[in-house]
């Protein structure tokens, strides 16, 4: 809000539209603190010319330069920046001019800036490097633009001003230039802040101007803001020589939809296209993977205790057998035996009875010396072998 307020002051109309080429080098702004004053033949008079001096000497080769002069005693900080990307002849004509200009505007002062169109120069008797001040000093704006949309040349400076913001904020030089198109018209900009300060330090300068022109220009046909550590511009024409073959910035407005698959109606129907969202599929085949899960699990949990029963139960008969004395001793005879032996199971023929021997089929005469024959013998060999095995198991 403060910095809104502080804008009232400082921001004014264009009498002229600026459409002329700025590469002219006029002065723009410029700014002497009277706070403190300096004498011609004191020590800070001395400093002062040491450091403007330093500054006129090394800024043509990178375009940007700091210096601090006097080291304890009454020192000067002293910093030069001139336009990113013109040609190091510009910036040093340009520098020649703001050092000049500097001394002739601000004669005593201790703190002092001065603004060209391609330069800027700045010191005091306090170090500022590294310390950025995003008070605005100076702001320009011209008159509202003649185009069918005002609303979508609005949004386009918007867009264009913070996408070269962001790539100045994350570049050693600290500049970005660059345009996009709208119908018949193009909106050129350009930022640029001092290389003394950080990247965020250059973004927040950067988005501060941004708010000021948010808040009155983006329908105007140029804007231009100054604050001792960046430079902030956008304009309908290219008043710039580098401003008619910046990049081009894309504008892109909306995002990505959510992916959506269409199954189209049966032919020559009348029904709706169903629209599957990719996020329900993934939960329906989610959901049917956990209900096989839990079966399978079940299924197996339950024919694990089935087989443990059996496992004990075939471990407990046989120890049954064990007590009863019975073991697990095979069968002799097999079942025809039983049938002729016992009459197929007649009541008269049970075997093993007191006083039975098989029946009347095994009864045997004794010769005179007291022994069967061997007719008789053989006869009831079946029946006795099958009576004795029944006894012998207990029968």
């Amino acid at each position: 809000m403060l910095f809104r307020f502080l804008c009232s002051f400082f921001f004014f109309y264009a009498n002229v539209v600026l459409s002329t080429v700025y590469e002219s080098n006029e002065l723009r702004n410029v700014a002497c603190d009277s706070t403190f004053n300096y004498t011609s033949n004191s020590t800070f008079s001395t400093n002062l010319v040491q450091a403007l001096y330093t500054l006129q000497n090394s800024i043509a080769t990178t375009g940007f330069s700091t210096t601090t002069a006097g080291n304890l005693i009454e020192p000067v900080t002293a910093l030069a920046l001139c336009r990113g990307g013109i040609s190091p002849t510009s910036c040093q004509s340009c520098m020649d001019t703001a050092l000049s200009g500097i001394r002739s505007q601000c004669p005593n002062q201790r703190t002092a800036q001065i603004w060209y169109d391609l330069c800027m120069v700045r010191y005091s008797g306090t170090n500022f490097i590294g310390k950025p001040n995003n008070n605005m000093a100076f702001g320009l704006q011209g008159f509202s633009i003649d185009a069918p949309d005002p609303d979508s040349y609005g949004q386009r400076v918007e867009y264009l001003m913070h996408n070269l913001s962001s790539t100045a904020a994350s570049t050693d030089e600290r500049y970005a230039v660059g345009r996009t198109p709208l119908l018949n018209l193009t909106v050129y900009g350009y930022v640029d802040c001092t290389r003394d300060v950080s990247s965020d330090d250059c973004s927040t300068c950067l988005l501060a101007a941004m708010d000021v022109i948010t808040a009155c220009c983006l329908t105007k046909s140029f804007g231009w803001i100054l604050t001792p550590t960046c430079n902030f511009q956008f304009n309908k024409d290219p008043v710039h020589l580098d401003w008619t073959d910046a990049p081009l910035v894309k504008f892109e407005t909306e995002a990505v939809a959510p992916t959506v698959m269409q199954i189209p109606p049966p032919a020559g129907g009348n029904g709706m296209a169903i629209k599957f969202l990719l996020g329900g599929a993934v939960v329906t085949v989610i959901l049917v993977f956990g209900v096989l899960w839990a079966v399978i699990t079940k299924a197996r949990n339950r024919g694990k205790v089935t087989t443990d029963s059996s496992e004990n139960g075939d471990e407990n008969a046989e120890e049954m057998m064990k007590k009863e004395g019975i073991g697990m001793r095979p069968f002799l005879y097999d079942l025809d035996q039983l049938v002729v032996a016992t009459n197929q199971f007649s009541p008269s023929h049970r075997l093993g009875r007191p006083g039975y021997h098989g029946g009347r089929d095994c009864q045997v005469e004794l010769n005179a010396d007291g022994a069967a024959s061997k007719q008789d013998e053989n006869k009831c060999f079946s029946v006795n072998s099958i009576t004795t095995s029944l006894a012998a198991n207990g029968r």
